[in-house]
């Protein structure tokens, strides 16, 4: 290839042999798009491709982290929401990933075989610029944020970019960061957290995620870069055939914006409860110029390594002694438009953190007064030039190469200003003589007119007095009186048609519509339920008998908000040993589209074309996947269940639809798959078929009394009425668990454990299960057992269930459980502590959750036979609580945490060095 030269659609814009890479550094553009392509062209067996975009944040919701996330989770022509980790399993890639940085985002792999190649291209090519996402929201939702509601609880808000950035978030050294950023850079996005922070990620709706993609993820804001040994060729016919020559020009992002020069200071307190004391945290930072200047960036490390790159660097050495500390840190933030120097401390205190700046400055100002010495700075240069050369670390080389490159692209800079290095070095070694690396060593840290000083304290107990006694000075306090005033609860307006019930919730809905259709199902037999519970996986995932898929897809984005359909049970308030068990359809509309909605969910129900085993087959190892993904990351979810499936109907029946039996249902499927597949797909018309009947069914409807009215007559003439009633159906029917305690040993490093029996509902129970979390469990489980969180859920089903999450011990939080009455017996709560934890109690007893919540909970007091005296009487009971009314639940407690049934999931030498503890112990994954 030559300069001027057109490939398909590609011209050649520059060429350069690059002695680092041993090859030609080729730089191209798309003509039609403006598309950006470097291809690194050498003798690699390893081939490296890697896709960018220029992602600009606008806010702290993590929108690019997200997309990154949702456009891997299937595309159009590879529809498979585990895509990503198939790549992983089944492909020949040596590497194969997708980041996130500050400024823009990249899609990299690296792979040997040729045809693996061409594939994994196209993989990635599909999924950046075709992702299912744009059209199923579900993705959106999974990957970013969305509500999830359990049983009795309010809704909490999950999502694998939110729990990701979560844990980021949970330590300081991150906190400490962005508050460096924020200084830093007051005024452009840098001040921004391009991965999202927690609290600010909920913040993002699907409608503006929509927006970002288009802005920002197309061929004009594109990088392509090429690393090793192809047909260049063939790629690029390919790529301009099927992708770039189908899309139009238009304004790509601009790198991120200079900031001005600043003095910043920021100074943060973090809750002690939380974090535990860990001391001051501190840190100064120091701009060092623009990333452009790659000269001057290489020659910042080479200072750097020189004088604070070992303990025994002059500089390092110096900050130690005078501040009297054991440690100090440095790290370059490079890969942004302004890079910029950190040196921070740790585990400190406030006096010490204050002298941090002034010292900085006195040992900087000594080593410019007496040199740093020749010898250092040359070992530096040589060390780093070693590092250059070699290129460690677990990454393929290609792979370090075309991230550098897209790197530089985000920022303006060519890709030879990121790979060459070697003319670099030879000249630092000339200005080792000179005195630059001194000069360079004052501009940064002497006379830098753009620098930051942060802190991080921990906040006291008797601050927080303080400072919420000043910052609510004006607000009155709540006394136990204020605590009586409760709102009135909404109605729920039943009636009766042609054999359905319909319930109408009196809730504000602002123009739209929601349903909720409840199919008795009680009369299954126990082995059919898990049947019943892949029957409403595989809802929408399948044709029907009037759409194609790819129709279906496009009818559900276009005319629904939510569709879903689940297996639920529910316990009747005056009789444990009695549940209901209900298929359940959600779906969510505009008013305005809800004939749309019932014909929709009809079609679903009634005219979805089961004879299609392989789309089955993959429905089943997604469940599977994301079995093993809840047992990982929510482990303590299924550990209560299955323990609830030992001592109570309705955890019995949840074990069947949502818990371990129903994964290892799945696994028998899967084992068999070939030989039974007809027989399966008989189970499923029958479930089906059931659902045909309106046999009790319930009808719930949240929205204007005109679409309420609309509904009932869409109803009327719909499948849904398309049956006559039969009898009244029973109780679900089902066997407990035997045994009392079981282990199931799962790949982690930490573990979940749960106990649970049966208590009691009452007001003393819900405030004593609030104050068993955040007393005993929170000093025994997490405070000195090491878990990351714990908690007690007294539920109105009688169930009551204790349980640790990222635990670290097994045997020991067992005994911990277990002796929860011994903390009971010798409970002392003053009076405004009693207070304070009614407070607390009856906020989460009263909170008033979002519609659709609130909707879903009004059902489940219907369907459980809930009258609102049940309730009024346990807030009765929880503000009438006496110190003495809790200690006097001492021997139900004891009953409970004593016989309660075990239930772990986690870490196999733990669970062997509790052995004793359990009737059984299961390897559940490998």
């Amino acid at each position: 290839m030559e300069i001027g030269e057109k490939i398909y659609g590609f011209e050649v814009k520059e060429k350069k042999y690059v002695r680092e890479v041993e090859g030609d550094i080729i730089q191209m553009e798309h003509l039609l798009t403006g598309a950006q392509v470097v291809v690194i062209d050498n003798q690699d067996v390893k081939k490296s491709f890697l896709v960018g975009f220029r992602t600009i944040p606008k806010d702290s919701t993590g929108v690019f982290h997200i997309l990154e996330h949702s456009v891997l989770n299937g595309s159009r022509r590879y529809p498979d929401k585990t895509m990503f980790v198939n790549l992983m399993k089944h492909s020949m890639a040596e590497f194969v990933n997708a980041i996130t940085y500050p400024d823009h985002t990249v899609y990299p792999f690296c792979t040997e075989n040729e045809k693996d190649f061409m594939n994994l291209t196209d993989v990635y090519l599909n999924a950046v610029f075709c992702p299912n996402v744009l059209t199923d929201k579900e993705i959106f939702e999974q990957e970013g944020w969305h509500f999830q509601c359990e049983d009795g609880k309010a809704p909490e808000i999950n999502g694998v970019v939110y729990n990701e950035m979560k844990g980021v978030f949970s330590s300081l050294d991150s906190i400490l960061e962005d508050e460096m950023s924020k200084a830093m850079f007051p005024e452009t996005a840098y001040r921004f957290v391009s991965g999202g922070f927690p609290d600010t990620i909920p913040a993002l709706s699907y409608e503006e995620f929509l927006e970002y993609y288009r802005t920002f993820y197309n061929a004009s804001n594109c990088c392509i870069v090429l690393y090793g040994k192809m047909n260049t060729e063939q790629l690029f016919e390919y790529i301009d055939k099927v992708y770039l020559g189908k899309m139009k020009r238009s304004e790509p992002a601009k790198p991120v914006m200079l900031q001005k020069p600043v003095k910043g200071i920021r100074n943060k307190l973090y809750d002690k409860e939380k974090f535990g004391d860990q001391g001051v945290f501190a840190s100064c930072t120091y701009s060092l110029g623009d990333f452009d200047n790659r000269e001057r960036m290489n020659a910042v490390y080479i200072l750097m390594q020189a004088i604070m790159g070992e303990d025994e660097a002059p500089m390092k050495k110096g900050l130690i002694q005078s501040l009297g500390i054991p440690e100090i840190q440095y790290f370059i933030m490079d890969g942004i438009r302004q890079p910029y120097l950190a040196v921070k401390i740790k585990n400190t205190d406030k006096e010490t953190a204050g002298r941090l700046k002034t010292v900085i400055t006195e040992q900087a100002d000594r080593l410019c007064r007496e040199g740093i010495g020749e010898d250092l700075l040359v070992s530096a240069i040589n060390r780093l030039e070693f590092w250059m050369r070699e290129k460690g670390g677990g990454q393929p080389e290609g792979i370090e190469y075309v991230l550098d490159i897209a790197g530089g692209w985000a920022q303006g800079t060519g890709p030879c200003e990121m790979i060459e290095f070697e003319e670099t070095y030879r000249k630092m070694r000339t200005l080792v003589k000179e005195g630059y690396f001194e000069s360079l060593l004052r501009e940064i840290l002497l006379e830098n007119d753009h620098e930051a000083e942060v802190s991080l304290e921990p906040l006291e107990k008797a601050e927080e007095k303080m400072q919420t006694e000043e910052e609510t000075e004006d607000l009155p306090g709540l006394s136990a009186d204020d605590l009586l005033h409760k709102k009135e609860e909404p109605l729920t307006r039943a009636e009766e048609e042609s054999g359905i019930t319909y319930l109408k919730q009196e809730i504000p809905s602002k123009g739209v519509a929601y349903q909720s259709c409840y199919f008795d199902i009680s009369d299954l037999e126990p082995e059919k339920v898990p049947y019943a519970k892949l029957f409403s996986e595989l809802l929408g995932s399948l044709p029907t008998r009037t759409h194609s898929l790819e129709e279906l897809v496009i009818e559900k984005n276009m005319w629904l908000g939510n569709i879903r359909a689940y297996l639920e049970a529910y316990t009747n308030t005056d009789d444990i040993r009695h549940v209901r068990l209900k298929f359940v359809m959600d779906i969510s509309c505009l008013e305005q589209n809800l004939m749309r909605a019932v014909k929709l969910g009809e079609e679903l129900l009634y005219d979805t074309i089961l004879e299609h085993p392989e789309i089955i087959l993959k429905r089943i190892r997604q469940s599977r996947m994301e079995l093993e993904r809840g047992f990982v990351t929510s482990g303590n979810s299924y550990a209560s269940g299955r323990a609830a499936a030992h001592y109570i109907p309705e955890g019995a029946a949840r074990e069947l639809y949502n818990g371990i039996h129903y994964y290892q249902f799945l696994g028998k499927l899967l084992k068999n798959f070939d030989a039974d597949q007809g027989q399966m797909i008989r189970e499923l018309k029958e479930i089906q078929e059931k659902l045909c009947r309106k046999s009790n069914l319930v009808m719930s409807f949240t929205g204007t009394e005109k679409a309420y009215g609309d509904f009932r007559q869409l109803i009327a003439a719909s499948g849904f009425c398309g049956s006559a009633r039969e009898r009244e159906p029973g109780w679900y029917l089902d066997n407990l668990l035997p045994g009392k305690s079981e282990a199931f040993i799962i790949p982690s490093e930490v573990s979940y454990v749960a106990l649970g029996g049966i208590g009691e509902y009452t007001g003393e129970d819900y405030l004593l299960g609030r104050m068993v979390s955040f007393d005993y469990l929170w000093a025994k489980i997490r405070a000195e057992g090491g878990a990351y969180g714990c908690q007690m859920s007294v539920l109105p089903n009688q169930s009551w269930a204790m349980s640790s999450y990222r635990d670290p011990n097994v045997k020991r939080t067992i005994e911990a459980f277990r002796n929860t009455s011994s903390w009971l017996k010798d409970l002392e709560l003053g009076e405004q502590e009693l207070l304070n934890y009614k407070i607390g109690a009856v906020a989460g007893y009263d909170r008033t959750p979002k519609t659709y919540v609130q909707a879903k909970r009004m059902d489940s007091w219907y369907l459980r036979q809930e009258e609102p005296q049940v309730r009024a009487k346990v807030r009765e009971g929880l503000l009438k609580a006496s110190e003495e009314d809790l200690k006097n639940r001492r021997q139900v407690m004891e009953s409970f945490a004593g016989e309660g049934t075990v239930c772990v999931l986690g870490n196999r030498a733990k669970i062997e060095d509790a052995a004793g503890q359990f009737d059984n112990v299961t390897v559940l994954m490998e």
